[in-house]
């Protein structure tokens, strides 16, 4: 065979995993649908420039639609908000607060939070960063004015907040007022990109594929169908072990392209990413959030509710201003993000076109809107005890193409009745094919699921690498 592993996408999964194996002296291929966002730089070097994004539309819910979802060398790890949380042990075993609503089969991790702890650490120090710690605002200089003076308000009022844990270098960050949804000008934000790059240039064990979109897989003869962009040429690919990494949606289209639904009843189903709701808040003093990065806060007292409402919410968490406002506007605004842990319904699922492309429906479950409904009026009035003048809030129905946060589709469980994936997130009784994306998560947790699916693919990949 010309390759141990071929992996198909190089986000947040894949990278890791491709990087961990390289290191393993396995001979890795790295199939990426989009182009390096690098390449060619802007003239100007300081400014955050667009992604190339995903350029396909999308059928979600009965119409055509553009999905904000990264493209090219490193996924949406390029384009990702940097903000790398640790779930919540009880996040692993959600019983006390599903229960209600879900089968065990529906939120059972057949995995515990602690075996996840040695890789959690793994990519932390990767990053150099800690994990998110209430009262750790980090060195003084780095804490923008305005969340100073909200940290300060808030803890007058009860409320202990925190630095976030941001994967970016330090030394080479300029605070760029919109980071996420952007390329970082100077590379500071940790991406899998960066190291892809780096490891590819200096090593032989890692090739890249890119411009090539991953058709199918057949699990028997353990080989890939691809087709490049550049020339329309379709060919196979062999390789001992098979990865999926290309997100949520796309790893789901191509199981089920490859017929893996015969034997995999719940392949597609249970499609998630966060519910929740999006304060804007007005401030009379400036908040420099049209100059300066101020996406620093982050909040988790309201985890799992409150003593008056007994329900899990999950982080809150600052956010940048958007570039569409003018910036004057933006130098007065602030915005807070309310997570909502979205319940995993079968219903919300991927499915394929006549045509083989995905179809996705979702729609949040009203037992997610009666919490993010809450989080709303409840980030109202943090943000009024924050030092805002005046607020309004949104909850995730309102917008309808951003599907950060995909989790769900290829579930790991402990059995191919009601999950896809074994432990291993292979497909039950299956020993080469592997889904490390964020598709193989049961739940969608109370944070965001960069980290842990970072900290999956170097569990996974440490098994692959001595399995062969």
């Amino acid at each position: 065979m010309d390759f141990d592993v071929i992996i198909i996408g190089s986000g947040a999964g894949g990278g890791f995993a491709a990087l961990n194996l390289a290191a393993s002296q396995k001979k890795v291929l790295l199939i990426e649908r989009g182009p390096d966002p690098y390449s060619p730089r802007p003239p100007h070097s300081n400014v955050p420039f667009k992604h190339i994004t995903d350029d396909r539309k999308y059928d979600l819910n009965g119409s055509k639609s553009h999905l904000f979802m990264g493209d090219g060398i490193g996924g949406s790890s390029s384009i990702y908000g940097a903000v790398l949380l640790r779930p919540k042990p009880e996040d692993f075993t959600p019983g006390k607060h599903l229960s209600k609503y879900l089968h065990p089969d529906d939120y059972e991790w057949p995995v515990s939070f602690d075996e996840f702890v040695p890789y959690f650490e793994k990519i932390e120090n990767h990053f150099n960063m800690e994990p998110f710690q209430q009262d750790n605002y980090g060195p003084p200089e780095d804490l923008a004015p305005i969340n100073s003076a909200i940290a300060r308000n808030w803890r007058k009022n009860g409320h202990n907040s925190g630095i976030l844990p941001l994967a970016i270098d330090r030394k080479k960050c300029i605070k760029c007022p919109d980071c996420p949804g952007y390329v970082c000008p100077t590379e500071a934000r940790g991406t899998t990109r960066t190291a892809l790059v780096k490891y590819t240039k200096e090593n032989s064990n890692l090739t890249m594929m890119t411009d090539t979109v991953a058709l199918s897989i057949d699990h028997k003869s353990s080989t890939v169908k691809i087709k490049s962009l550049t020339d329309g040429k379709v060919k196979e690919l062999k390789a001992t072990k098979i990865i999926l990494s290309a997100g949520a949606i796309n790893s789901a289209a191509i199981l089920l392209r490859s017929g893996f639904q015969e034997h995999y009843p719940s392949l597609g189903s249970c499609f998630m990413y966060h519910a929740g709701a999006v304060s804007f808040s007005l401030f009379g003093r400036k908040t420099e959030g049209g100059e300066k990065f101020i996406k620093q806060l982050g909040l988790d007292d309201y985890y799992f509710g409150t003593e008056d409402f007994k329900h899990k919410l999950g982080i809150f968490q600052s956010l940048p201003t958007p570039r569409a406002a003018t910036k004057p506007v933006r130098n007065h605004l602030y915005l807070m993000m309310a997570t909502v842990e979205d319940l995993p319904v079968p219903t919300n699922r991927v499915k394929i076109d006549s045509e083989g492309k995905p179809v996705v429906f979702h729609k949040f479950h009203k037992y997610d809107i009666y919490r993010s409904t809450y989080s709303k009026k409840l980030l109202r009035r943090l943000m009024k005890q924050a030092g805002a003048i005046g607020s309004f809030a949104v909850t995730a129905q309102w917008n309808k193409t951003h599907v950060g946060h995909q989790v769900g589709t290829i579930r790991f469980g402990r059995s191919a009745k009601t999950s896809v994936l074994d432990k291993w997130c292979r497909p039950h009784g299956m020993e080469n094919i592997y889904v490390l994306d964020g598709g193989f998560m049961p739940t969608s947790m109370g944070a965001s699921p960069a980290l842990t699916i970072m900290a999956n693919a170097l569990r996974v990949s440490d098994y692959i690498a001595k399995s062969f």
